[in-house]
């Protein structure tokens, strides 16, 4: 460590000395401390009447990711008797991302941080601003969620980190109320996935719901569950209620969501069973298609076509868990939501902690590569809609990702991938297809040099106007429009057509 860096009111910097100096000398290479102890501790005296509003740290050569990751700082007007000021640790989400993943680089505002106790809360002050260096690590600024989905005309779906006060909860319904378009809805849910305990919300949610007494004899599942999940109605009654509040007189764009563990019914019988299931519209399930039992070492003498085999078969047993789920949900007068779904090859128990081998990572990464895969894929997203109809929300997880010992989860490996050699990719391309019909193809077919897959550009957003289904005047001349003008792809012209005739070949409309 090397500096402790302090700030007035007015953001002016405050000087320090100690009986430690480097830690007040202006140098980020004098060091006052080099050990991986626990309870290093140093003691810097200040001017009297100063105050400080906020303080940061540096290490030596501000190597960020040696930061500190838990520490208390205490002030004393005598020396003796101490008042904590600050607390902090990696469980408050303030620290976890403007220390551990934001700060790296130079000093800058989000490095610094104002005076709190351990036990506040992420407040509105603490979001992702459009001002960040990057929206690639972290949260994403609402500005830019706003502007993607009023874009596309998609729905957003928002989680409230565990960790929320009410007033962040309010904050964020008033910001989507002001700034979203009106003819979409909005999806509004406590955290992500409160029922896992592999997540610091599912670790917190045991914890509350045990000190609230949520735990009692009507439990279906152990004690740490069912507190887990009884927490998670709990908390999203209360987010639930600020939203419908905030957004009163238009309830009917709300979607509430409160997600359930899939596979377990159990779970979701002691879920609903606090506050009348939280006044949610929703009942979230996952959607993950995989061999039934996980894949274990057995697998180390399959081909890609076995696994394959048992990958469709097992669509019976998910078919199984999806009904039960809907049971339940149709009981306690909820609809079914996919909060997340997809392909999900993965050895069992790497993900809990567990050593991946390498033979079985290869023959998954095969598996995902064999052409006879889409059609599993296929397979697999029928039964999911026979079971659930065609309003039921289905969110993909993910397009684009590559492999790793924790499996397989992307449609394609890498982003210039051809669907027709990406077989979950065009698995989920035929669905579409056989579900509402051809895309629209609404460029030529190459992709003007973005370096995306050439079967990316297909009606919008790509194309930004006419728009899909508008009614048009024969005779009139329209302007085909691609997104922003400095967006355009290399050496694309914008060109007009005369409704009835037909359109240029760089610009067919499918109107």
């Amino acid at each position: 460590m090397s500096e402790l860096l302090l700030k007035g009111p007015s953001g002016e910097l405050l000087s320090c000395t100690s009986a430690s100096p480097e830690i007040c000398d202006g140098d980020p290479n004098t060091d006052w401390a080099a050990s991986d102890s626990a309870g290093l501790s140093v003691v810097v005296e200040l001017p009297a009447g100063s105050q400080i509003s906020s303080y940061m740290w540096m290490t030596s050569g501000w190597a960020r990711r040696v930061d500190p990751v838990m520490w208390r700082l205490e002030v004393s007007m005598d020396g003796s008797t101490w008042t904590s000021a600050d607390e902090r640790s990696t469980a408050q989400p303030v620290t976890y991302y403007r220390r551990r993943i934001a700060g790296y680089g130079s000093p800058e505002e989000d490095s610094w941080y104002p005076l709190r106790k351990a036990e506040e809360y992420w407040e509105w002050a603490d979001r992702a601003l459009p001002s960040h260096r990057s929206q690639s690590i972290g949260a994403v600024a609402l500005e830019y969620q706003v502007l993607l989905v009023n874009t596309l005309g998609a729905s957003p779906w928002v989680t409230h980190h565990h960790l929320a006060s009410d007033d962040y909860v309010r904050q964020e319904a008033t910001f989507w109320l002001t700034h979203l378009r009106p003819d979409v809805s909005v999806y509004v849910e406590h955290s992500n996935e409160v029922w896992n305990s592999l997540f610091p919300q599912g670790r917190y949610a045991t914890q509350q719901g045990t000190v609230l007494g949520l735990v009692n004899s009507t439990c279906r599942t152990p004690d740490t569950v069912c507190a887990r999940v009884r927490y998670n109605a709990y908390r999203s009654k209360q987010i639930f209620d600020i939203w419908a509040e905030v957004w009163s007189g238009q309830r009917s764009r709300l979607k509430f969501v409160l997600s359930t563990q899939a596979v377990w019914g159990d779970v979701t019988r002691d879920l609903l069973s606090v506050n009348n299931g939280a006044g949610a519209d929703l009942l979230g399930i996952t959607g993950y298609m995989s061999p039934q039992g996980g894949v274990d070492r057995s697998y180390s003498a399959k081909t890609p076509e076995e696994v394959i085999d048992l990958f469709t078969q097992a669509k019976e047993w998910g078919r199984s868990w999806l009904r039960e789920q809907k049971a339940i949900a149709e009981a306690a007068g909820l609809g079914i939501a996919f909060y997340e779904g997809g392909v999900g090859l993965v050895e069992d128990g790497v993900i809990e902690g567990g050593l991946a081998i390498g033979s079985i990572t290869e023959l998954l990464m095969a598996v995902g590569r064999t052409p006879a895969f889409q059609q599993a894929v296929e397979a697999w997203l029928d039964m999911f809609r026979e079971e659930a109809g065609d309003s039921a929300l289905f969110m993909y997880f993910v397009d684009t990702g590559f492999w790793s010992k924790y499996g397989q989860w992307g449609n394609r490996e890498y982003y210039d991938a051809a669907t027709a050699t990406s077989p979950a990719a065009a698995a989920v391309h035929a669905y579409l297809d056989r579900l509402s019909g051809a895309r629209p193809r609404c460029l030529a077919a190459n992709s003007y040099g973005r370096g995306l897959p050439p079967d990316s550009f297909a009606g919008p957003p790509a194309v930004w106007q006419p728009k899909r289904g508008a009614v048009l005047v024969k005779g009139q001349r329209y302007k085909v429009t691609w997104i922003e003008p400095e967006r355009l792809p290399a050496g694309l012209v914008l060109e007009t057509f005369t409704c009835g005739s037909t359109a240029p070949a760089k610009a067919l409309m499918c109107i």
